[in-house]
């Protein structure tokens, strides 16, 4: 007897990453399609392929506020979008909206609901990531929004990794 494998779906290429079926909903907007499709041209092939070796990086749309990353089976990274940072998205100026989703890729890449790091040794790794893909002073403009001892402490990270 014969068994057939149930397929999945797998996005192992920038080209495929729109393309997996909980991403559709970004291709229906032509806005973020291009922002979406803006970010994984940016992203380094090497920062790709770790952010995508073991799991598909999925986007989705939901309540909320801003953005997160979020643990799930095996299979899946998943970045979720909250109609604040959509509406970032929307603006002509939407530097800050690339500088969050950067942040939560950051946490996918320094695998970070596998750490035993602290929160705001989480945070500051994140940041790092958005920085080194030119996204500093818009972290420093988001930061600023919040007047908490994380936000003061990480903005004195960002001016210090981006100096």
């Amino acid at each position: 007897m014969r068994f057939i494998k149930k397929k999945t779906y797998s996005s192992k290429s920038k080209t495929d990453l729109l393309k997996h079926p909980l991403n559709l909903w970004i291709q229906q907007d032509k806005i973020l399609s291009r922002f979406f499709k803006h970010i994984i041209s940016e992203l380094h092939h090497a920062d790709f392929e770790r952010l995508t070796k073991d799991r598909d990086l999925v986007f989705l749309n939901c309540l909320g506020h801003y953005s997160a990353t979020l643990p799930t089976d095996k299979n899946l990274n998943i970045v979720l979008i909250f109609p604040n940072l959509i509406n970032e998205i929307y603006k002509a100026n939407n530097s800050m909206a690339y500088a969050i989703i950067f942040h939560e890729l950051g946490h996918i890449y320094h695998k970070h609901f596998e750490s035993k790091n602290e929160d705001i040794l989480k945070q500051i790794e994140a940041d790092a990531f958005a920085i080194k893909y030119g996204y500093g002073h818009e972290l420093l403009e988001f930061l600023s929004q919040y007047n908490n001892e994380e936000s003061h402490i990480r903005s004195n990270e960002v001016l210090k990794l981006t100096n």
